[in-house]
């Protein structure tokens, strides 16, 4: 309980997550715009994400990962930066903003450990993404990470 009211007061972010293409030397942070800590996760629940673009949304620049329709999206979560007593997620879940700045679930994984990987939307296109980290352990909660992704061709 402690730790969580901790990490509340000193508004403490989450960790950064680094996201690359497979065998690529180029990593983006992607970092977490909205959090809230909690001893239940089930407390979090009713934070409802920001769309980048929003005039409500933290200042941040939505940068853009290059990747092909259907390759590999590698997520590394940042274990060397930031307090110890900062959680791990131990799922992602990654959405997609429509046209209508709607949300729809494009992947969930859960994970033991640092590194998820997801797929690429198959249709080439600019896509707004949406990860969405959940924490659980002696701090609970949930965190959500904008970062855009440009889709080719298939090569």
């Amino acid at each position: 309980e402690n730790l969580v009211v901790t990490l509340n007061e000193l508004n403490t972010p989450p960790r950064d997550l680094f996201l690359f293409r497979p065998n690529s030397s180029r990593a983006y942070i992607v970092i977490g715009t909205q959090f809230c800590w909690a001893i239940k996760s089930e407390e979090c629940e009713n934070m409802q994400p920001i769309h980048p673009n929003d005039k409500e949304a933290p200042n941040y620049t939505l940068e853009f990962l290059r990747i092909a329709a259907n390759e590999e999206i590698h997520i590394e979560v940042d274990t060397l930066n930031g307090p110890e007593v900062v959680p791990y997620p131990t799922r992602i879940e990654a959405y997609i903003y429509d046209k209508n700045n709607n949300l729809h679930l494009h992947e969930a994984i859960e994970i033991t450990g640092s590194h998820f990987v997801f797929t690429a939307p198959s249709k080439p296109d600019s896509y707004t993404f949406l990860f969405k980290a959940y924490y659980e352990g002696n701090v609970e909660g949930i965190s959500y990470h904008p970062h855009g992704i440009l889709v080719t061709s298939a090569n």
